[in-house]
């Protein structure tokens, strides 16, 4: 594995999207996120490239506007590789630099360019979630996996499921791999039972997080935010801290801190500023 200068936390490296296999060390931020933190978001054709930058010509707009892209490049172990007359779906900041660094470039879009212009056109998180679900029904796994990392992170979007969506969840458990959030997603909905199911037919690596969760599903009678801001704070079991702040999430309709993190791992310290971010509704930023 390549490995960058600057040290990033890694999160399910066998996530990762096309090129996988010469990326350099960092968490996986999905395509969704990546368009949300890009400034443009393109499918371009190289027109020059050095060590240093590349200019890419603008073949169809998803995000932000110009005809030309001027990039950034670097010449560490953590450069994306732009090679004049290749074409690319790009995710572009604002400064000039890959959004997700090497994740910024992808060369093998096609299952993802009717998905992004649906995400892109969605002014309302129901019009969001209906782009989300059309990933995860894809028959690519790698699609499929985005959509459900990135689905288990945004809560406002679970506010919009309906029966219809969870049905369409469901199905992607012939789909999910063992690094899959499926089983917490299902949880997060509300569906114990279909999330179980799938834990007993596969085998999945953050199984005992999703057990965790299913245990403390008391937390769904409560709907006072400052009652699980309490439990955040006060509790010593972080089994039910988590449960707690993911509760509270759902109850605000807002991602206050990544669930893919925190239902992880979390400093002690940190604790607190997450009960603080529940009692306010102000997420934490990163």
């Amino acid at each position: 594995m390549r490995v960058c200068a600057i040290a990033l936390l890694i999160v399910s490296s066998s996530l990762a999207l096309p090129r996988a296999a010469h990326a350099c060390s960092k968490r996986h931020q999905t395509v969704f996120e990546l368009f949300d933190e890009a400034a443009q978001v393109a499918v371009v054709k190289v027109r020059a490239a050095s060590v240093r930058d590349a200019e890419l010509g603008m073949v169809e707009s998803l995000k932000g506007d110009g005809k030309t892209i001027l990039v950034k490049e670097t010449n560490t172990s953590c450069h994306i590789g732009y090679r004049r007359g290749r074409r690319a779906l790009v995710f572009v900041r604002a400064d000039g630099w890959a959004a997700g660094m090497y994740e910024g470039y992808v060369t093998d879009y096609a299952a993802w360019l009717p998905i992004l212009r649906r995400f892109a056109a969605a002014t309302t998180p129901s019009e969001r979630l209906a782009a989300v679900l059309d990933a995860i029904d894809s028959t690519e796994p790698q699609v499929t996996q985005d959509a459900i990392y990135y689905a288990v992170d945004h809560p406002e979007l679970l506010a919009s499921i309906d029966r219809a969506a969870h049905d369409r969840i469901t199905a992607a458990g012939d789909r999910a791999r063992v690094d899959s959030m499926l089983p917490a997603l299902l949880l997060r909905i509300g569906d114990a039972q279909a999330a179980a199911d799938l834990i007993a037919k596969q085998r999945f690596s953050r199984a005992k997080m999703f057990a965790s969760l299913a245990d403390h599903m008391e937390f769904e009678r409560v709907t006072d935010a400052n009652v699980l801001a309490d439990t955040i704070r006060d509790a010593t079991d972080d089994a039910d801290r988590i449960a707690a702040l993911e509760r509270c999430e759902r109850v605000r309709a807002i991602s206050l801190f990544p669930f893919t993190t925190y239902s992880h791992d979390v400093a002690n310290q940190l604790w607190p500023t997450l009960a603080d971010a529940c009692r306010s509704g102000t997420p934490v930023q990163r």
